[in-house]
């Protein structure tokens, strides 16, 4: 028996054995009967008792991405096969979702990680059907799926071109699901240059004292992960101070 240029000899198996590397060969999910021929100079031939094997049915490979490869956005995943006319259709699961549209191998078929990018690793497999109908699979391997953007707060309070006239003030932005904290900064200046305050916190307010009067101008980002962030909210003004002067002291 002969299996990519490697001879197989009976003694390679076990009455009844599972041999998963020739499904590629074979294709389908199927009971195979081994039997060893050889022959001698003067041309006779001799078979060994046969032996019967089990072929899982694996017969569908991923070559793109590759195991344990970092993807972002949408990515094509190829899907081949040893013997694509004894396949139906396949398609692409991660963690056990459908991910993709199906087609016939040899495919790449178009995978939008956006639902997953969550920054961690998934399992990415391609499932597929025979043309007798019995199910195929690949070998599952792990994707890690880049963090797609983050979700933007907003700051609520003070609204736009509030006149606060104490102290210390409330500060207060929108909650989101996926923040784990938030970075708030408060400045004299619209590009934040220099930062009165520059505060982390896992709470959406703030109340802090602030002693300086004239235009003042606050933002907040979320943080998902360590690296994970999101945007600058859009800048929040207000007015600090009894009165307000109408000049906006030159930074708007």
């Amino acid at each position: 028996v002969g299996y990519e240029n490697r001879r197989l000899r009976p003694e390679d198996f076990e009455d009844d054995a599972v041999v998963g590397s020739l499904s590629a060969v074979w294709g389908l999910s199927d009971t195979l009967r081994l039997v060893a021929s050889a022959w001698d100079a003067a041309g006779n031939c001799g078979e060994s008792s046969p032996l019967t094997v089990f072929v899982p049915p694996t017969a569908l490979r991923v070559t793109t991405p590759a195991p344990d490869a970092a993807v972002a956005g949408t990515v094509g995943v190829r899907v081949v096969t040893w013997h694509p006319e004894l396949v139906a259709e396949t398609w692409i699961e991660v963690d056990g979702t459908v991910a993709t549209a199906s087609g016939a191998p040899p495919v790449t078929l178009s995978w939008n990680t956006d639902p997953w990018s969550d920054g961690g690793a998934h399992l990415l497999q391609a499932r597929g059907r025979a043309i007798d109908d019995n199910p195929l699979t690949s070998v599952a391997q792990t994707v890690r799926v880049a963090p797609g953007p983050a979700a933007i707060p907003s700051v609520l309070a003070p609204v736009e071109d509030a006149v606060v006239t104490g102290s210390p003030v409330q500060f207060a932005w929108s909650s989101l699901a996926t923040a784990a904290d938030y970075i708030f900064e408060l400045d004299r200046r619209p590009d934040f240059l220099s930062p009165i305050y520059h505060r982390t916190t896992t709470e959406t307010a703030l109340t802090l004292q602030v002693d300086t009067t004239g235009w003042h101008y606050a933002r907040v980002r979320a943080r998902v992960t360590p690296d994970w962030l999101s945007e600058w909210s859009p800048t929040r003004r207000y007015w600090q101070g009894a009165a307000r002067s109408g000049e906006d002291d030159g930074h708007r």
